[in-house]
């Protein structure tokens, strides 16, 4: 009875601490709900010269097929910072609904070179169907973007992007984890407010 009527009495001090800091964590939940998709995607491009050239530049052992395959590695990361690239995987998406912002269309692929010749590609997804349907619509324009450079160089440029498997992830944990954050930080800011209001006053 006693450890209740302390409860109670802690509980009306303290009460807008507390709402503030579930005020804060719905915020933050909510926040993170709103701007990072349920589902996380990845997928790997390996990139790799397709057949030996005749030009002098690739002859040399196997250190200018490397220092190709590096270079033609940043050209495909490169791609996808740019809207065209994105635009372009939305449309064989099916996905080409109202026209989003340069800097929107910008981000929507996260792409990192992690090995001279293999880059990592992620991105956001409603579900997992939607996951794997961008997943093969990526695929088709990266070959069809290297088919393009290779006739328009007259197969001078001759490489060849293998595209692993989607591999998708539920992304719910982390924003529970951000809206529990939220929560640890309201009841830390209300605290030091009231204490603050306390000692001034």
């Amino acid at each position: 009875m006693i450890n209740l009527k302390i409860a109670k009495e802690w509980f009306q001090k303290y009460q807008a601490v507390l709402i503030f800091a579930v005020i804060a964590g719905l915020a933050a939940g909510l926040s993170a709900w709103w701007l990072q998709p349920p589902f996380r995607a990845s997928i790997s491009l390996t990139v790799s010269r397709a057949t030996l050239q005749l030009g002098s530049d690739y002859q040399y052992d196997n250190y200018y097929a490397l220092k190709a395959s590096d270079e033609f590695g940043d050209t495909v990361a490169g791609w996808f910072k740019i809207p065209e690239m994105t635009q372009e995987i939305l449309k064989q998406a099916g996905q080409a609904g109202a026209l989003e912002s340069l800097s929107s269309l910008s981000r929507r692929f996260s792409a990192v070179k992690i090995a001279p010749n293999l880059v990592e590609l992620r991105y956001g997804a409603a579900s997992p169907t939607e996951a794997l349907i961008l997943g093969e619509s990526i695929k088709r324009v990266v070959t069809g973007k290297v088919d393009d450079l290779k006739q328009a160089s007259n197969q001078s440029i001759n490489f060849s992007v293998l595209a692993g498997p989607v591999v998708v992830a539920n992304n719910s944990r982390t924003i529970w984890w951000q809206a529990l954050a939220g929560l640890a930080a309201g009841l830390a800011l209300g605290f030091f407010l009231k204490v603050s209001r306390e000692y001034l006053s």
